[in-house]
């Protein structure tokens, strides 16, 4: 079940715009500046070993260790990471700052982050393996997606041999989904490195939250402001 386009209200999500090309600006950086990966990760990624570590934190001091909580979500470990992360934010991030508005988009993805960050580190406590990518931000984007617009419906390609789409309410798709992580969990991926399940988690219950919280704050919009069959998450 691949997503490609969800209902969305009419406008420019210029933040998201900027979220798209800033993340893939910093990849294509990274990428010719040659600097060794692990370097990189291990700089600006979240390391649960070194959070929970009292000593790392009297060591390194406060700013040291919260940083990385904050800049983990710019760093791609290649570039099928990153276009994966890149397609989620375009598909659930323009209607959720649409409806939120700039600022609170803004919070709400750094805030996304930051959860997800932490709820690694107390899942894998020990884990010396830092933890890079926007996964948790884009999957926590879709839990908003999900409570701001509980009618808006996402279209999904089948892929089987003769491919069908299927146009399914958003709460049908993130269930799907949890079932597909609860199943990729299971097993490491080709490089041999598990699935960092417990940092989309945490985004995801984040999302669900902060979007309920704005859908109280805010009338969902009808069917007239929405895009319906006509306009794209992804233009």
């Amino acid at each position: 079940m691949i997503p490609f386009s969800a209902d969305r209200p009419a406008g420019r999500p210029w933040v998201t715009y900027c979220l798209l090309l800033l993340l893939l600006a910093l990849h294509g950086v990274f990428i010719v500046s040659k600097v060794p990966p692990d370097s990189v990760f291990l700089g600006s990624g979240v390391v649960p070993a070194r959070l929970s570590s009292i000593e790392s934190w009297r060591l390194v001091g406060f700013f040291g260790q919260v940083v990385p909580l904050f800049t983990y979500s710019w760093c791609h470990d290649g570039w099928l990471h990153l276009l994966g992360n890149l397609w989620w934010l375009a598909l659930f991030g323009m209607g959720v700052e649409l409806h939120v508005g700039t600022a609170r988009y803004i919070g709400c993805w750094l805030l996304l982050g930051l959860m997800a960050g932490i709820a690694h580190v107390i899942a894998n406590a020990h884990s010396v393996m830092p933890l890079v990518g926007a996964s948790g931000c884009v999957v926590g984007l879709m839990g908003m997606y999900q409570r701001l617009f509980p009618h808006g419906k996402v279209r999904v390609l089948i892929p089987f041999a003769m491919p069908f789409v299927l146009r399914i309410r958003a709460i049908y798709f993130v269930v799907f989904w949890v079932l597909f992580q609860f199943g990729l969990a299971m097993y490491p991926t080709a490089h041999g490195e598990p699935v960092a399940w417990w940092a989309h988690l945490g985004g995801l219950v984040c999302g669900l939250i902060l979007g309920q919280v704005f859908h109280e704050t805010a009338p969902e919009l009808d069917s007239s402001q929405m895009g319906g069959g006509t306009r794209k998450a992804i233009d």
